[in-house]
């Protein structure tokens, strides 16, 4: 089963829309893969599923606090040890912290202009 650390342009995309981040959750909702999570990146995922922008799009909010509730449910919780601070956004350093920490197949973000890297490690 792949190991997953995912952003949360991802996890919002997966609720707003039905392309790739969608089934990305739904392969974390099917147990057909592990999401791994850190405490910042809970706290990071409650906090932009509240930004007031999708207060617009009808039902975003009772769907995004199910999509949370099962994210805290089926994730593993991790704390990585190291800060490696390799990404130009220090606020994104988090993601990659936990996605080496706990050696995830794969770290999938939109957000290819904050991170450069196709490849970490092994």
């Amino acid at each position: 089963m792949h190991k997953l650390v995912i952003d949360s342009n991802v996890l919002i995309s997966g609720i707003l829309g039905s392309g790739f981040p969608h089934y990305i959750l739904n392969l974390v909702f099917d147990e057909r893969a592990r999401l791994f999570v850190s405490p910042s990146i809970l706290d990071e995922f409650r906090r932009v599923i509240y930004y007031k922008k999708f207060e617009k799009t009808p039902g975003f909010l009772s769907k995004a606090e199910k999509v949370f509730k099962a994210v805290r449910l089926l994730s593993i919780e991790a704390q990585p040890k190291i800060a490696f601070n390799l990404l130009p956004d220090p606020d994104d350093n988090k993601f990659i912290d936990l996605a080496i920490a706990v050696e995830a197949d794969f770290l999938i973000t939109g957000n290819s202009k904050h991170f450069p890297f196709t490849k970490i490690e092994n």
